[in-house]
């Protein structure tokens, strides 16, 4: 696959934090422009459990696939998780094929295993004798040739056009070898390496301006994907990346939190274009509405359950309690152009009802989830225009959530 990414635009006078930018990504099958918001496997599979046609045209596709150290054992010992990974990649390719680009990444995780606690619950006890996924694989030069190696040939196998090459949190002597390596394969095979990286690499971020400088500049990276994080979390960082706004490579956000922490609403993807990234993918959420059901402390059951339920509000970019939001069923249904959908009308007519059914909260949070990626990614394409005649700054201002978040950013860049 031929891909070329070229710079659109860049509002130099883009509000508070650094210049915004628009760039056109062609491949061998259409055009992406962005700033853009990819679907995910994770909303895919939302929309499947919505009992009604909703389709889903994103230009982007991502999914993402992280095995901690046991499954990648597995996966290099035996082939049954290879030939599982497989179909699995085959069927997500095929969902994601009307996407101009879609990506399978295999991220290995970053951190190890967690020990449970008394009770019983994960996620809270002292680190367990288990390696992160990475870890694992670094601690053997000839496992992580063979995982790459196999990895590389499933994603040609598959039929996916762009190769997704995980970070390994090598030294960068290292990725220089390796990184080479897979371009190679790659482009051989006709498909183009998209090279995951952190923006936390080398204890707090101290290697990654070398680090990018070696993927754009030496390798000719044109794809570049990280998980995301706030720009309070990495502002060194950031700051490198828009030292390239007028380069010809695009950066992906992926696993990217759905909304600020603490008391600010903010959709926090709607951010990011003004710190330096294009292409943005939500984190998939580890919890469904009921999923504190039956565990100690959870209790509530299905009417609490409903308040966890939030749409996305594109006229304020912020993320907003159903309560707030389902009075008015017919603004939900414009903002993603299903006027005339009587039976999702019908599911969101039916709030009060829905408070003693499970089954019915967890439709609710379905739509909720396809709803905010139809209408956050029609609010990417109205940022694009403002983009493009150099009017970021204008959009800002008629967003007050988005403005004053953005200004916290500016003072902080000051500050350091």
């Amino acid at each position: 696959m031929t891909l070329e990414v070229r710079v659109k635009s860049v509002d130099q006078e883009s509000p508070h934090a650094y210049p915004s930018r628009s760039v056109e990504i062609t491949t061998g099958t259409g055009r992406v422009a962005t700033p853009s918001r990819a679907a995910t496997l994770y909303e895919y599979n939302k929309k499947a459990s919505v009992p009604t046609n909703i389709p889903i045209d994103n230009d982007v596709s991502l999914a993402v696939k992280r095995p901690n150290a046991a499954t990648l054992a597995w996966f290099l010992g035996e082939n049954g998780a290879g030939r599982r990974w497989g179909r699995e990649m085959r069927g997500a390719a095929g969902r994601m094929s009307y996407s101009a680009l879609s990506a399978y990444l295999v991220q290995p995780t970053t951190a190890g295993a967690k020990a449970p606690k008394k009770d019983g619950r994960r996620g809270g006890g002292t680190p367990a004798a288990a390696p992160s996924g990475i870890g694992y694989l670094g601690s053997s030069p000839s496992k992580l040739e063979r995982f790459l190696r196999i990895l590389l040939h499933l994603q040609i196998d598959a039929g996916l056009d762009i190769v997704a090459v995980p970070y390994l949190g090598l030294p960068l002597s290292a990725y220089k070898e390796t990184a080479k390596s897979v371009a190679r394969a790659a482009g051989a095979a006709g498909a183009e390496p998209m090279f995951a990286f952190d923006l936390e690499y080398q204890k707090g971020g101290r290697g990654f301006e070398e680090a990018m400088s070696f993927f754009v500049r030496d390798v000719g990276a044109r794809l570049v994907a990280f998980p995301g994080r706030p720009y309070t979390g990495a502002p060194a960082s950031y700051d490198v990346l828009a030292g390239y706004a007028e380069s010809d490579v695009a950066f992906v956000s992926f696993d990217t939190e759905r909304s600020y922490p603490g008391s600010n609403p903010l959709s926090m993807m709607h951010s990011l274009p003004f710190i330096g990234t294009d292409i943005y993918a939500v984190k998939a959420s580890r919890l469904v509405p009921g999923a504190a059901r039956g565990r100690p402390g959870g209790g509530g059951g299905p009417a609490a359950a409903l308040d966890g339920v939030k749409f996305f509000d594109p006229s304020s970019l912020t993320i907003r309690p159903s309560g707030e939001r389902l009075g008015d069923p017919a603004a939900l249904l414009g903002e993603i152009g299903e006027q005339d959908n009587a039976q999702l009308r019908g599911i969101l007519e039916e709030c009060e009802s829905v408070k003693g059914s499970q089954a019915k909260i967890d439709v609710l949070a379905s739509v909720s989830k396809v709803h905010e990626l139809k209408a956050s990614t029609a609010e990417f394409g109205n940022l694009r225009g403002w983009i493009g005649k150099g009017e970021a700054e204008a959009y800002v201002k008629e967003k007050p959530q988005l403005e004053s978040t953005l200004a916290e950013l500016g003072r902080r860049r000051k500050k350091r």
